[in-house]
């Protein structure tokens, strides 16, 4: 089977990214031959991947800024290549930009996922949404809460799967990133993984550092990714005299390794489809905050406490107290065995989507 996979968001340390890239290294190449039709050149490693399976990747346009030359681009690779099907991902109905051109070419297995629940371009998603359920032959998302908003009804349910083996707690990678980082024994890690952007709200946690300062001068903020907005959040912690209190460490193609230095995660996003980066902490048997905003599917191991954004005192007090019991032991490896058992686990994850490739397309021929 000959599947074009499409993402309408850039390839980089993002959930997106993270959900197509554990997919492809875990599908069975026997079975389905895949290409990649994306917005930026991926990592090598991935593309090192995709060449040794004979796939081919390619960088289209913009999609926002030239959707002209980026429609133009797509509809050259469906017309030059004998597709089975396209899976394209996204967060809104302006996948059906993707699904109308797939149709237009007669492409019979037309796969639309939704990874959020909120889209940046409300007006757009709802004059397209009749067209995008028209042209999709198979609706998927990753959480009952992203379907409902785009969907309404009638759609499958995904995992994120993630490679769970990776996140099995390591107390000498631990210590050995956090020497390096210059972090004591003594020291309250805070941290969180994403990319830095508004709805990310990555801000919040560096209010939140401030007022646990005045409480313990240990405490410490360690952030994970890129993003439009790092620079002004390097800025900001340069303004408030925080340079020796927040660690920034760039993108990350492994996160376990910062995920073991960190104490604590803390998530205060405006919105998730799932929350990828808390399905890895809890793998890693780390103790997870996360914003009441996020779907409750992502609190797999029931351990994650959810906070109200609007209450940033509470959130401060139960942070405290959590650290009363510090140091935080993961040696039991709790968390990491249930999500290991779970549909989580790319494993188990992997063969649901290779089932549903299977079964679209039987049901097209």
């Amino acid at each position: 089977m000959k599947i074009l996979t499409i993402l309408t968001t850039r390839f980089d340390i993002n959930g997106i990214t993270k959900v197509v890239e554990n997919n492809y290294y875990h599908l069975n190449k026997e079975k389905f031959n895949v290409d990649f039709a994306v917005l930026n050149k991926p990592n090598d490693r991935f593309c090192l991947e995709v060449v040794k399976n004979k796939g081919n990747i390619y960088i289209l346009p913009q999609r926002m800024s030239n959707p002209l030359k980026y429609i133009i681009s797509l509809l050259k690779i469906l017309r030059d290549n004998d597709y089975d099907a396209i899976h394209v991902h996204g967060n809104s109905s302006t996948l059906a930009i993707e699904t109308i051109l797939a149709w237009i070419n007669r492409i019979p297995v037309r796969l639309a996922h939704i990874h959020s629940t909120k889209t940046k371009y409300p007006l757009l998603n709802l004059l397209l949404k009749l067209p995008f359920l028209l042209t999709c032959t198979n609706r998927i998302a990753v959480s009952n809460e992203a379907g409902k908003k785009i969907f309404g009804k009638n759609f499958n349910l995904l995992p994120n799967g993630i490679a769970v083996e990776k996140f099995y707690f390591d107390e000498v990678v631990r210590l050995t990133l956090r020497n390096k980082l210059d972090l004591t024994n003594e020291n309250k890690v805070l941290g969180n993984v994403g990319r830095f952007s508004k709805e990310k709200n990555q801000i919040y946690l560096i209010e939140l550092l401030e007022n646990l300062l005045l409480v313990d001068s240990n405490y410490r903020l360690l952030l994970v990714g890129e993003g439009e907005l790092l620079q002004n959040y390097i800025d900001l912690v340069k303004e408030k005299n925080l340079e020796d209190k927040v660690i920034f460490c760039g993108s990350q193609n492994d996160v376990s390794p910062y995920l073991f230095a960190m104490d604590l995660m803390v998530v205060p996003s405006f919105f998730e489809g799932l929350g990828i980066t808390l399905l890895e902490g809890q793998a890693s048997d780390l103790k997870c905050f996360a914003s009441s905003n996020i779907p409750v599917e992502a609190n797999v191991t029931s351990s994650i406490l959810y906070f109200d954004l609007e209450d940033k005192l509470k959130l401060e007090k139960s942070i405290i107290n959590t650290f009363k019991h510090y140091p935080i032991k993961r040696e039991k490896h709790e968390h990491y065995n249930i999500l290991l058992n779970s549909q989580y686990n790319i494993e188990n994850s992997i063969e649901e989507l290779e089932k549903l490739y299977l079964s679209a397309s039987s049901n097209k021929y």
